[in-house]
């Protein structure tokens, strides 16, 4: 660990995937390194024999995987990553500098797709226009002081909602005035992601979405029938106009089709043909 970056923990939380190795190579000795992943005997055993701390948690909930991780750690400064998600070099150091300025602050992350999946390039050019945004505090790649924790409401992600955790950590940092950086220089990996595998993922982050509106965490109306209104006004098609700028026509329409999985997540919470969360 370097001198410059005693102050600073890694905290990656893991659910049973070799991954995480690649994780934490990624990080080269640069900072401390704390685990929190759910149970897995093999993980554990090569955690231990490398002599890295790690936290054991419930499987299901990755807000409750942060704050173990969180929580375990013993440094004023923590980088939160996913297993999946690995560290361009310097982006540690650079992220932890930018804790001297901001009370959070997040990494761009560069989203890799599989030219054998061509699918899979759609996926990462819509994560890309949504995580690029300055202003959004999403992982993986999110810095962040320890000390935040009461003027975030006493905790950090909020373990009630098993999904999107980081963009309701968003809307609460924002919400409380915590000050927020985005440090475009700071690059973090993410590998290809399925078609099917994001598109379950927008019908889950709609449950939960409808789970903090119904717990007054976050406010907003997605409901379906106005939604399928702007579809077919068009209206939808020119609210992607910037993506269609900024990417292009094919990715502004997987983008529509996520958000109608999106809300159809949300309106079968809403009338209670979906208690998952």
């Amino acid at each position: 660990m370097t001198e410059r970056l005693k102050d600073t923990t890694v905290v990656i939380a893991s659910s049973e995937d070799e991954s995480v190795f690649r994780c934490i190579e990624s990080v080269r000795d640069e900072a401390k390194i704390v685990v929190s992943l759910t149970p897995s005997d093999s993980i554990e055993a090569r955690l231990k024999k490398m002599q890295i701390p790690h936290v054991v948690v419930p499987k299901g909930n990755l807000g409750i995987t942060f704050n173990a991780g969180i929580e375990h750690a013993e440094t004023p400064k923590v980088i939160v990553m996913t297993d999946d998600a690995t560290f361009d070099p310097e982006a540690i150091g650079k992220l932890s500098e930018a804790l001297e300025e901001y009370d959070a602050c997040k990494a761009r992350i560069i989203f890799h797709h599989d030219k054998q999946r061509p699918l899979t390039r759609l996926v990462a050019n819509a994560r890309d226009f949504i995580n690029s945004s300055p202003t959004r505090a999403y992982t993986p790649g999110l810095g962040l002081k320890r000390d935040i924790k009461e003027r975030m409401g006493g905790h950090y992600f909020n373990d009630q909602i098993r999904w999107a955790e980081d963009a309701e950590f968003s809307y609460r940092l924002h919400e409380r005035g915590l000050s927020f950086g985005y440090i475009r220089d700071a690059v973090v990996h993410h590998p290809p992601v399925s078609l099917r595998h994001d598109l379950q993922g927008a019908f889950l982050i709609g449950l939960s979405k409808r789970r903090a509106v119904e717990m007054d965490l976050k406010e907003g109306s997605e409901d379906l029938i106005p939604t399928l209104q702007r579809l077919a006004s068009g209206e939808t098609i020119q609210r992607k106009s910037d993506v269609v700028r900024e990417q292009d026509l094919p990715t502004a329409g997987y983008m529509i089709l996520w958000d109608l999985f999106y809300n159809l997540g949300y309106n079968l919470r809403k009338i209670g043909l979906s208690d998952q969360i």
